[in-house]
Order: C-alpha cells, then sequence, then structure tokens
C-alpha cells in the first residue's frame, strides 16, 4: 500500500493528467493518436538517420583497420624479399630461396595497389604512398642487382655488398620509416574516427531512450484516458440499465394497466349490452300484441292514415340492426377480453416439433382449405423451446388469414417454411392470394384495422393479436406483400424462450 505522503501526489498526479485530457477536448483520442504516430515517425527518421551515421564512422574505422592492415602485409612482403634474397646469395643459389624472395618481390605490387585504392580520399596518404612507391622501387633495385651479381658468377662480390655502409638497409630503414609514418596517420583517423563511432552509438542510444520515453508517455496518456473512458462507459451503462430497467418497469405498469382496463372496459360494456339485447329481444315479443291491437281497430287506423304492415316492416329493419350492432359489438368485448386474458396468461416454455404443431393447425382448417381449393404445404421446421398454446394461436390466426385472402382466378398454395439463424428461428407463411398494399402494411397489425376489400368475416383482431403473441415470446414479425402477388409473413423468435 502506498504511504500517506504518497498517496496526496499519486492524487495530484491523475488531476494533472485529467486536467490535461479535459484540455485536449472530446477529440483527445485523435489527438493523442496523431501525436503518438508524429513522435514516432520523427523518432524513426532521426533513429535511420543516426544508424546511417554510426554504420558510416564504423565503416570508417574498419577502413584505417584495413589501410593499416596492408601496409603491414607490404613491410612484410619487402623484408621477407630481401631476408630470401640474402638467403639466396649466402647459401650459393639455393632455388628454393630464389622462388620464395621471387614469390615476395611479386606480392609487393598487389599489396601496393591495395594501400592505393584505400588512401584514394586522403592527398597526404597519397603524397606519402608515392615516395613510398618509389624507395620500395630502388629497394628491389638494389636486391635485383646483388641477384644478377651472383647470377653472373661472382659470388664473393654479391656477399661481398652486405655491409654496414650497404645502401640497401638506408632504403630498407626509409621504407620502415614511412610505412610508419603513414600508419600513425591512420592511428591518428582511426582514433578520429572510432570517437564519432562512440559519439553516433551514443546519440542512437539517447533518441532510442527518448523515442521509448516519449512513447510511453504518450502510452500512459493513452491509457489513462481509455481507463477513464471506460470508467465514464461503465458509469454510463450503469445509469442507462438503471433507467431502462426504470423504463421496462413502467412499460409493464402500463401494459397491466392496459389489460386490466381493457378487462373492465369488456366487462363493464357486457352489462348494459345485455340489457340492450333483452329490452330488444322483449320488444320484439310485444311488437305481436301491439300490431294486432292495431289491426282491430283497423277503421279507424285507415281513417288516420296509419298502415300497419308499413309500420310493423320499419319495426322489423329497426330491431334487426339493433341486433346486428349488438352483436357486433358482443364480438368487439369478446375480442377485447380475450386479448386481455391473453396477455395475463402465464407463458409455459416446452420443446416443441415444429413441424408436428403447424401440421396439427393445418389440420383444424381442413374443411376451409378444401372450401377454397387450397393447398397447405408445411415444411422441415426447426424445433423450438417456447409456448405451445402461444405458437398454436400464432400460426392458426396466419393460416386463417391467408385462406380467408386467396384469389379466386388462382389456385391457393399456402407454404410454411423454416431455418435457423444464430439464436434466432425464422418461420415464413407463405401465400399466393390477394396480397396486400404498401401503404396498408403497417396498419394490418393495428386493432381493429383491416386492409382491401372488406368481403371476409372477422373484427380486424386477428393479426393484432398474432404481434402481441410473438412480442410476448419475445420476437418479431414482419410483412412483404405486393398486390395480386401473395403475401409473406415472417416470424422470427428466440431459439428459447426466457422470460425476461
Amino acid at each position: 500500500m502506498p504511504s500517506p505522503a504518497q498517496a496526496p501526489a499519486r492524487s495530484a498526479t491523475e488531476n494533472r493528467v485529467a486536467q490535461l485530457l479535459q484540455r485536449l477536448g472530446p477529440r483527445r483520442q485523435q489527438i493523442l493518436f496523431a501525436a503518438g504516430a508524429a513522435i514516432l515517425f520523427i523518432n524513426i527518421a532521426i533513429l535511420a538517420w543516426a544508424s546511417r551515421q554510426t554504420q558510416s564512422q564504423s565503416e570508417w574505422a574498419r577502413h584505417s583497420l584495413r589501410i593499416e592492415n596492408r601496409l603491414s602485409e607490404l613491410l612484410l612482403s619487402v623484408r621477407t624479399a630481401e631476408s630470401e634474397q640474402r638467403a639466396y646469395i649466402l647459401k650459393s643459389g639455393n632455388t628454393a630461396y630464389r622462388a620464395s624472395y621471387l614469390a615476395a618481390v611479386d606480392k609487393i605490387p598487389r599489396d601496393l595497389a591495395g594501400i592505393r585504392s584505400r588512401v584514394a580520399d586522403n592527398p597526404a596518404q597519397q603524397a606519402d604512398l608515392a615516395e613510398l612507391e618509389a624507395t620500395i622501387k630502388d629497394k628491389l633495385e638494389d636486391l635485383a642487382t646483388k641477384i644478377r651479381i651472383l647470377e653472373a658468377g661472382d659470388t664473393s662480390a654479391a656477399i661481398g655488398l652486405f655491409n654496414p655502409n650497404d645502401r640497401g638497409r638506408e632504403l630498407m630503414t626509409a621504407i620502415k620509416e614511412r610505412i610508419r609514418r603513414m600508419g600513425a596517420e591512420e592511428e591518428q583517423l582511426l582514433a578520429a574516427r572510432s570517437a564519432n563511432f562512440e559519439r553516433s552509438s551514443r546519440q542512437l542510444l539517447s533518441v532510442g531512450l527518448l523515442d521509448s520515453f516519449l512513447l510511453l508517455v504518450l502510452g500512459w496518456l493513452a491509457i489513462s484516458f481509455s481507463l477513464r473512458s471506460t470508467q465514464r462507459l461503465e458509469t454510463a451503462k450503469i445509469e442507462l440499465e438503471a433507467k431502462v430497467e426504470e423504463r421496462i418497469a413502467e412499460l409493464r405498469e402500463a401494459n397491466e394497466e392496459m389489460q386490466s382496463f381493457a378487462y373492465v372496459v369488456g366487462h363493464d360494456l357486457r352489462a348494459p349490452l345485455v340489457n340492450i339485447m333483452g329490452f330488444t329481444s322483449e320488444l320484439q315479443a310485444l311488437q305481436e300484441v301491439i300490431f294486432n291491437q292495431l289491426e282491430q281497430g283497423g277503421e279507424a287506423s285507415n281513417a288516420s292514415g296509419f298502415d300497419a304492415k308499413a309500420a310493423g316492416a320499419e319495426f322489423d329493419e329497426a330491431i334487426g340492426f339493433i341486433k346486428a350492432a349488438t352483436e357486433k359489438m358482443e364480438r368487439l368485448i369478446g375480442a377485447i377480453l380475450a386479448l386481455s386474458r391473453a396477455g395475463k396468461r402465464e407463458l409455459k416454455p416446452e420443446t416443441i416439433d415444429m413441424s408436428v404443431l403447424v401440421d396439427g393447425v393445418a389440420t383444424t382448417l381442413a374443411h376451409e382449405t378444401q372450401a377454397v381449393g387450397a393447398e397447405i404445404e408445411v415444411g422441415t421446421l426447426p424445433s423450438i423451446t417456447s409456448d405451445r398454446l402461444a405458437l398454436e394461436q400464432v400460426f392458426s390466426n396466419l393460416l386463417d388469414n391467408a385462406l380467408k385472402y386467396l384469389r379466386p382466378e388462382a389456385p391457393g398454395r399456402i407454404q410454411i417454411t423454416g431455418y435457423a439463424s444464430s439464436q434466432r428461428l425464422i418461420y415464413e407463411v407463405r401465400d399466393n392470394g390477394r396480397g396486400i398494399a404498401e401503404a396498408d402494411q403497417r396498419r394490418v397489425f393495428e386493432l381493429f384495422r383491416r386492409a382491401g376489400a372488406q368481403d371476409q368475416r372477422g373484427e380486424g383482431i386477428g393479426l393484432s393479436h398474432v404481434r402481441a403473441l410473438v412480442r410476448r415470446l419475445g420476437g418479431t414479425i414482419k410483412l412483404t406483400s405486393a398486390l395480386n402477388k401473395g403475401s409473406t409473413f415472417r416470424v422470427e423468435l428466440p431459439r428459447i424462450y426466457t422470460d425476461q
């Protein structure tokens, strides 16, 4: 745990970070990303430059070392030529020494050429090399002169040339001095180039460390921003979930109130409706008595212009209208009560073979199917875990609706297909009936609303009931249709119903 002294410091740092992120504004994530990309690009360029500098200095250092090695090889070749020549003379023409001498002499031009190519960038070394080449040329001529004397047969004269004042010694001393001077020059260059190499390496290391530090700072800022954003999102999520739960609870309460209201309204409307129907029946019973009495006073009725038969016909017509209206009102109230009861019923999920269920529904509609000359095809449907009664009501309404709105001029064909999509199941009821105009496709799901010609039984409740049931099962229903081309109702349900 941090000490009491560390806690305020950490809190102050966090506050500074929060203030910095706040100053960056709502686009701080993009700004941090752009800054990081810019710093990374600049540092990559600097690192590439520093790396090239380091590589260049390293190459120059190796260049000096190669020249030093070539100078050493040249000196060794000259010494070898001199020693092999001396041995050849002292051993009175031993051919092995002569071959070694010639090999050393043959190697010297190659050594000089290697040095010449490497000091082409250094005028001072080129001047020293020119003097060295002249001295070596004189030295080789001196060695060759003594060989010629020996091979002319004057061995003693050739040996006599080896004395303290021999010119060959002077030339060898001059060669050594010039090679030493050139080596010293390369040593100085090597020291300077090594220092440059170390400085470039330090620069490269510094740039790398600075780059790492800046990236760490940006990473820290990005992580701090991300953590704070995550915290804000988590807080917003919790608040949103609480609001959603609150709204869901309000909607459930409102739904329950609506269902209770529908039940109460339906129940209360039935009482006066029963009275109307009862009194209508009583009026119908009294009709006979009233008009019989009117017929008995026939002359008085005729004198006053009253036509008992016409009045009776009008009375019958009025009673018929009242009875038709009350019967329709009875059906509507019954539908409202049915919807109310369906909304209150507890759903009981179970595993259902949908092919069997829909086949059963189709069987119950066999009479209607034969009456309109239609055909119902049930495909292989995926099984589902849901409420059986609700599904039976859904597909019963959809099939009944399809049978009612077929086209007389075409043989009716209704197809039920289904397939799985992730955790959802899709069932489609497709017909080749009248179809529904695009303007009416939304309203057909509304209560007491119907579309097209009103030449079929019904009160506009079936599809509204279907949508309410599908929603209770956690699904959705959609319609695609075109006039005179049929309709397709697409029911999408969860594979397993859960009461949430």
